[in-house]
């Protein structure tokens, strides 16, 4: 499967940004929010090449823990007991004091979360196309 940046659609062009999306799970950052954000990328996963389109890497956050509070969150399930979707998110503080990206284990395909220090470091180097959704702070 290849991967292609779409540029125009019904014949409207579209802004050209640092991090164009593709979904939650995955951070996609061309070479301006490579370098901006490298040493926060680098110490919680890797900075993959997406060879079939070069200008452009995929983040793959290799920190996936068991931060997920089960009990305090607001957490929809399947019959089996297995997650379908996380109203609510509560995070146990002591997993993610330190981290500026992670992945958690409840999911087979999880969201990327990041902390606000990495939030403020996309806004300093004023990097366009991705937006941050507040979904919980702690109260430490």
């Amino acid at each position: 499967m290849d991967f292609v940046l779409i540029n125009e659609d019904e014949g409207q062009q579209f802004h050209t940004v640092d991090m164009p999306w593709l979904g939650s799970h995955a951070l996609v950052l061309k070479e301006r929010a490579v370098e901006a954000l490298k040493s926060i990328l680098l110490a919680h996963g890797e900075v993959l090449p997406l060879i079939c389109c070069p200008e452009l890497w995929l983040f793959n956050a290799t920190c996936v823990i068991d931060a997920l509070d089960h009990d305090e969150s607001d957490i929809v399930r399947f019959r089996n007991g297995r997650i379908m979707d996380v109203r609510r998110y509560v995070f146990k503080p002591s997993c993610i004091s330190k981290l500026q990206a992670f992945k958690i284990s409840d999911f087979r395909v999880s969201p990327i979360f990041v902390s606000q220090e990495f939030v403020n470091q996309c806004a300093i180097a004023r990097l366009s196309g991705v937006e941050f959704e507040l979904i919980w702070e702690s109260g430490e």
